[in-house]
């Protein structure tokens, strides 16, 4: 198995709707790439300041 984690953080002038387009826009990938095992992504809580906002967790069969 490929694990992927890709962190965001995203800039101070991302206004909610950005934010959103981004998120809609990863979370529909999964029906075109038949490869993804596993799709998981979601907001940071947020506990420390230096922390990333925004993750995304995808698992694949292997690299290729």
């Amino acid at each position: 198995m490929f694990r992927h984690v890709i962190m965001f953080r995203w800039k101070d002038e991302a206004t909610e709707e950005q934010k959103q387009a981004v998120r809609d826009g990863l979370a529909a990938l999964p029906k075109d790439i038949p490869e993804i095992r596993s799709w998981q992504l979601g907001d940071d809580v947020r506990l420390y300041p230096e922390s990333f906002h925004f993750v995304l967790i995808a698992d694949f069969d292997d690299v290729a």
